[in-house]
């Protein structure tokens, strides 16, 4: 199965940094990774559908009707449905 890792982006003045890998993607599942700060999890807690990002039952906040990120390119941007709040600049970077 191909695998794919999200790197959270700092964004500071010098422009985008990217740090270890929050979650990894697998098929359209998302799950977090022993670099998140809940640890590995066995069960996602996003679904990728049709590029927009989703929670699952197995995320901490429960499921979501409306996106919270969205997938453009290598990039996930968070969308106005986010419980942290929407940016204009990704939130992370995708990585194989």
């Amino acid at each position: 199965m191909d695998r794919t890792f999200l790197h959270s982006l700092d964004h500071e003045a010098g422009g985008v940094h990217s740090a270890t890998p929050q979650f990894e993607m697998r098929g359209n599942h998302i799950f977090t990774t022993i670099h998140h700060k809940d640890g590995a999890k066995v069960l996602p807690w996003y679904e990728v559908r049709n590029n927009k990002v989703y929670r699952t039952e197995f995320h901490p906040e429960g499921t979501s009707l409306h996106p919270h990120f969205e997938i453009r390119g290598d990039k996930i941007h968070t969308t106005i449905h986010n419980s942290l709040g929407h940016s204009p600049l990704p939130s992370f970077h995708l990585r194989k």
